[in-house]
């Protein structure tokens, strides 16, 4: 999977709204060990 071209296919999502959707999506569907994400 390109990250980058996923991303930009969901351009007309506001960015967070598109980090809320990979997350959701991408990463929990294709890593099953626990997450963390740290935001600055």
């Amino acid at each position: 999977m390109n990250i980058r071209t996923w991303w930009r296919e969901r351009s007309y999502l506001a960015p967070v709204q598109r980090l809320s959707e990979f997350i959701e999506t991408v990463l929990l569907t294709q890593i099953k060990d626990n997450i963390v994400i740290f935001i600055d």
